[in-house]
């Protein structure tokens, strides 16, 4: 049933001419979690926002040139409300844990990132999380899905959002 949702807001975002391949591709990957879309999109918005916030203004600008995915994602997160009504209401009430199976498919840690305990102890993220129905440990399965990106868009990327992220 979540995958379908996620399936039906890639659709409504591909329509709305909103999202592009590599922003529904971090989605469908996030999908795999067994969440909503609205937790999908607001979690990586959390995660992001702490880069922003972790970053001068150049610096995140820089992070979102470099790998316009991830900014077009930040941008889709506005829309999470307005895409769930339009999907009947998908709400924010999914299991807060993945199966082993849907682990297993998620991208490892790209080489060089360390450990991402200061994520899963960010008491404003943990908080972000709870507000979306995640448990704290949600947070270090979705690091890995944007560090993956970066990672793609090069070693200077990636070192970017590892510093806003507070890894690196």
């Amino acid at each position: 049933m979540r995958y379908r949702s996620l399936l039906l807001l890639v659709l409504a975002l591909f329509v709305s001419g909103t999202a592009t391949a590599q922003a529904t591709e971090i989605l469908g990957t996030l999908g795999k979690l067994g969440i909503s879309p609205t937790q999908a999109l607001g979690g990586a918005q959390a995660l992001l926002g702490v880069a922003q916030s972790n970053l001068g203004g150049d610096e995140f600008s820089a992070l979102m040139g470099a790998a316009p995915e991830l900014k077009q994602v930040m941008d889709l997160t506005d829309m999470a409300g307005s895409v769930g009504s339009m999907m009947g209401g998908a709400s924010a009430s999914a299991s807060a844990g993945a199966d082993a199976s849907a682990s297993a498919e998620m991208p490892a840690l790209p080489a060089g990132v360390g450990s991402l305990d200061a994520l899963a102890n960010n008491a404003g993220l943990v908080s972000q999380f709870g507000d979306l129905g995640l448990d704290a440990g949600m947070i270090t399965k979705f690091a890995p899905v944007l560090l993956h990106v970066a990672s793609k868009a090069g070693p200077e990327t990636l070192g970017l959002l590892t510093k806003g992220l507070g890894i690196g």
